[in-house]
């Protein structure tokens, strides 16, 4: 018992010096310069944005969206690889092969290498595939839009990535999903088309909108349509995205004059306000990609 009180009294005292200590130096010039340096620090790396996240008024600081890396010269770590890097060539692969490749539920590197590799083929215009391999490929799509519906957010990021390594091979089967029952594989749907987008998929979602016999997925074609403006990026290499000038015009052009047409040939009211959201996204585009300020050109103060 004298022992444990020992310990105990020790245990204390040791406390009360250590507290002593710690007041002592909170009560140092030097601390409280240190402290002083790192705040001014700190208001000097976040001046550049107001509480509201834009760049302070006449600061100079404008936004840049550029992405931290580029995903073509990334430099990655001796001895780090990426599962699909260890995969090895697949570049003399028949299109057959590659679909073998893709159907591989043990190897996740092999799929994501024949996904790939099948993307880079249709985007340089050498993929051809028959009516058999074209279903094959399809069915792989479906049942990636199955897991764009999954609780689990990896297995929704996962089934993203291996869509937009498909690229527009995967196009047809996420225009037929957009009425999709599960609200998640729906807007999954959405999300890869308005990245992928080019001027036979608006065309293809139009013609969606028109003839579907449902109201879901007439009003989730009009919400894609409404996203076709939106500031997108991608991770995946080799992936060229429409540039701004172009999605404005084919606005223009073609979603424009269908939702006019549409607003007034079609009285229901929810048809009525997926049409007005539809034309105020597209005439302020949301701007998904990554900000960051960058300071005004001279000397730094």
């Amino acid at each position: 018992m004298r022992r444990a009180a020992s310990a105990r009294g020790s245990d204390l005292l040791s406390m009360e010096r250590k507290v002593g200590i710690m007041r002592k130096a909170f009560t140092t010039p030097v601390f409280w310069a240190g402290v002083g340096c790192v705040l001014a620090c700190t208001m000097a790396v976040a001046a550049p944005t107001e509480a509201t996240g834009k760049p302070a008024a006449g600061s100079g600081y404008t936004w840049s969206h550029e992405l931290p890396f580029d995903p073509n010269r990334q430099v990655r770590k001796p001895g780090f690889a990426r599962p699909e890097d260890r995969a090895g060539d697949f570049s003399g692969l028949t299109a057959a092969q590659l679909l073998v490749k893709l159907e591989d539920a043990a190897d996740i590197g092999a799929r994501r290498k024949a996904a790939q590799e099948s993307g880079d083929r249709q985007v340089a215009g050498k993929l051809e595939l028959a009516a058999d391999e074209k279903g094959k490929l399809n069915a792989q799509v479906d049942g990636l839009i199955r897991q764009l519906g999954d609780a689990d957010p990896g297995k929704r990021e996962e089934a993203s990535m291996q869509i937009a390594r498909l690229w527009r091979l995967a196009a047809d089967r996420l225009i037929e999903n957009l009425g999709n029952a599960d609200d998640r594989a729906a807007g999954g749907c959405v999300k890869c088309l308005t990245l992928m987008r080019d001027e036979r998929i608006i065309d293809a979602i139009i013609e969606k909108a028109k003839t579907a016999k449902e109201a879901r997925t007439r009003q989730l074609a009009i919400f894609a349509l409404g996203m076709m403006t939106e500031r997108s990026y991608t991770l995946i290499d080799r992936r060229p995205l429409m540039d701004e000038k172009t999605s404005q015009r084919l606005a223009r052009e073609r979603i424009l004059p269908f939702l006019e047409e549409l607003r007034k040939s079609d009285a229901d009211p929810p048809m009525q306000q997926r049409i007005a959201s539809a034309l105020r996204f597209l005439a302020n585009p949301i701007d998904c990609r990554p900000k960051r300020a960058e300071p005004p050109p001279g000397p730094r103060r």
